[in-house]
Order: structure tokens, then C-alpha cells, then sequence
């Protein structure tokens, strides 16, 4: 249901920008219990920085899957560098892990912790263009640390992987969520 409101509230700037949203797996998970307001909010802001940082013509793919731990474990490396603590105090728990993956510009592997402070921005501000959705928009700088917060209020994690970065590469970016189910 959330997906769907966020996709809808930027339906006119995704059709301006002739780019798509795909859904995988989402159908399939388990419903999962939080703060709805925030839920929004995170998918808003990850939503919104895919569109912003991926040219017209472009794609983003949000995709949901459980999580044990046994899965997650192949991950331990990646958890421990954007959240230090959480790995270890995770136990046993299930989870829902979402990835919002987008076929932009990438982010340098240099920038990936730094993307979650606050007022931070990637690369040189001349090469941003003003707008909100705009290809490059720039913005307060605010998007991720919120999403951060809000996912790790939640007891969950947020992290991304991106390979490499420049208008060219097309790799894109993709941010993974982790948010604990219920027993």
C-alpha cells in the first residue's frame, strides 16, 4: 500500500521524465507492522533521490524479499561499515529486506557513508541543476539522513551499493533496507 501511494504521488513526474517503476516480490512478503507516517517518508525520499539521480528514459526497481540471518550474513562486511552495531545486536530475527535499485548515475564508493550525514550532497555542486525532481536536483541534503534515522528507529538498517559514478556508466545505485518482522 505504501509503495503504491509513493508511486502514485510521483506519477506525473515519472511520466514527465518517461521513467518506470517496477515492483518484484512485494506481492509475496509478509505484511509488516510500523510507523506508517515514516514509512512513507523513507520510501519517499529514496523514491524521489532514484528519480532525481536517473536520466529520463531510465528505470528504478524496488524489490522485497525475507531476510534470515543466514542470508544477511553474506552481507556482515557492508552492515558493519554503515552501522557499526547492528550485525551483532541483530539475533535471530526475520527480516523485510527491500532493495531501491535505480539505473542512474552511481555514487563513488568514496561517498557511500558519507550520503547518510547531514547536508551532505554528492559531487561538485556546479554539475547540479535546481528542481526537486530534476535530472541532478539538488537538494538540502537531508533525504538520507532522515531515511537513516527513521529505518534505524525501526531497528532496522539502510545501506547502499553502487559500483561506480558518472552520467555514462548507467550502473546505478541500489539502497537496501532492513526492517524486523514480527516473531
Amino acid at each position: 500500500d505504501i509503495l503504491d501511494l509513493v508511486r502514485e504521488q510521483l506519477e506525473p513526474i515519472l511520466r514527465e521524465r518517461r521513467q518506470r517503476i517496477i515492483l518484484q516480490g512485494v506481492e509475496t512478503t509478509p505484511l509488516f507492522h510500523g510507523d506508517r507516517e515514516y514509512l512513507v517518508e523513507i520510501f519517499t525520499q529514496l523514491l524521489e533521490n532514484a528519480v532525481k539521480f536517473t536520466p529520463d528514459g531510465g528505470g528504478i526497481c524496488i524489490m522485497a524479499q525475507i531476510a534470515d540471518r543466514a542470508s544477511i550474513s553474506e552481507k556482515e562486511a557492508s552492515l558493519c561499515r554503515f552501522n557499526q552495531h547492528f550485525y551483532e545486536q541483530m539475533g535471530c530475527k526475520c527480516y523485510l529486506q527491500v532493495e531501491v535499485r535505480d539505473s542512474g548515475i552511481g555514487i563513488d564508493p568514496d561517498e557511500h557513508l558519507k550520503i547518510f550525514d547531514k547536508f551532505y550532497e554528492i559531487g561538485d555542486i556546479r554539475h547540479h541543476s535546481t528542481g526537486r525532481y530534476k535530472f541532478l536536483g539538488k537538494g538540502t541534503g537531508l533525504g538520507l539522513a532522515i531515511v537513516k534515522g527513521m529505518v534505524e528507529a525501526h531497528g532496522g538498517t539502510v545501506w547502499v551499493e553502487s559500483p561506480a559514478t558518472g552520467i555514462t556508466a548507467g550502473s546505478g545505485s541500489s539502497f537496501f533496507l532492513l526492517l524486523p518482522l514480527e516473531e
